[in-house]
């Protein structure tokens, strides 16, 4: 089938920066699916210095009823380049890839999408991914690697009924794993601006608020873990400190504050002290690590208070 039969099921998006060595596989991935639908394959480039911009357009240029390229001239970073993809995803389903990843199972995008179709109170579905790292010692960027881990099952916990608190516990999903429903996100991209390195998490816990997303215990796709990745370029401490601003910002939201507000102070607390382990934050300055200290506690003490009322309710209910 062409793709233009109709309009797409599901959009795929990749995204790349300075991916030439990687960029191949992803797309390929991608052109291997077996499926009995009509897909879309976005590719967006975010003004890479390498020869990834050619590659995408040899691409387009040989699958065109399939492929829609975006060569962005200047680089805009994870957050717009978000925004630019959502607001091109035309299909009911989406699902997206950084241009470092890439899928193995030929019929992945068939199976997760029919489970989407006959079970409508899913808001997603995902599955495990195989780490390949390549970071080496003289890298500098061994403390945030996955050397030590085969695949993410290993140092995440998945269960076939994947809920929102399993979420915030900091389970993470392989973001090219992940096929979710489509919905408005204009909103979610306006007001989050300021979310500049954990993105896909955050995309996650919007995708599944009020719903649930159900797990594959299968490996049907790759994470690769390399030097120049995003998550080896940026100091550990700045994603952390990203992680907490989102859960600040879920606490101003309805449905969290509401159903998740226990989880949400645990999970702040658990960030807090990460940035405490971190070696990174003793040598940065005094009133870093002073003010990283008095947050720790005001969390402590605002999770024990959560934790009282919430023991005090269930008290009262049973009078």
């Amino acid at each position: 089938m062409t793709g233009t039969e109709k309009k797409p099921l599901i959009s795929v998006a990749i995204s790349a920066y300075n991916h030439n060595l990687f960029i191949r596989r992803a797309i390929e991935g991608v052109l291997m699916q077996e499926v009995n639908f009509p897909y879309e394959l976005i590719l967006i480039d975010d003004a890479s210095t390498d020869k990834t911009p050619e590659i995408l357009t040899s691409y387009q240029q040989q699958y065109p009823e399939r492929i829609r390229l975006l060569l962005l001239k200047t680089n805009i970073g994870q957050t717009r380049i978000g925004k630019t993809i959502y607001e091109n995803c035309t299909g009911k389903y989406i699902t997206w890839l950084d241009g470092d990843d890439y899928w193995t199972y030929k019929h992945k995008l068939q199976t997760q999408v029919d489970f989407l179709e006959s079970h409508p109170d899913y808001a997603g579905c995902f599955h495990d991914a195989e780490i390949i790292c390549t970071v080496k010692q003289d890298d500098n960027k061994e403390e945030q690697a996955h050397k030590n881990f085969k695949y993410y099952s290993q140092f995440n916990r998945y269960r076939t009924e994947f809920h929102p608190w399993d979420l915030l516990e900091r389970n993470i999903i392989p973001t090219a794993s992940l096929i979710f429903r489509n919905k408005d996100f204009s909103k979610f991209f306006e007001t989050n601006k300021n979310i500049l390195f954990s993105l896909n998490w955050f995309i996650h816990l919007y995708s599944i608020k009020g719903s649930k997303f159900y797990y594959f215990n299968e490996t049907w796709s790759v994470y690769t873990d390399h030097s120049l990745g995003i998550s080896k370029r940026i100091e550990q401490n700045l994603f952390k400190r990203d992680n907490i601003k989102i859960l600040k910002k879920l606490l101003k939201d309805d449905y969290y504050r509401e159903y998740h507000r226990i989880k949400i102070y645990a999970a702040i607390l658990y960030e807090q002290r990460q940035i405490l382990y971190n070696s990174f934050t003793y040598k940065k300055s005094f009133f870093f690590f002073m003010q990283s200290c008095w947050l720790y506690t005001w969390y402590t003490l605002m999770l024990h208070v959560e934790e009282q009322k919430y023991f005090a309710g269930r008290f009262i209910k049973r009078q």
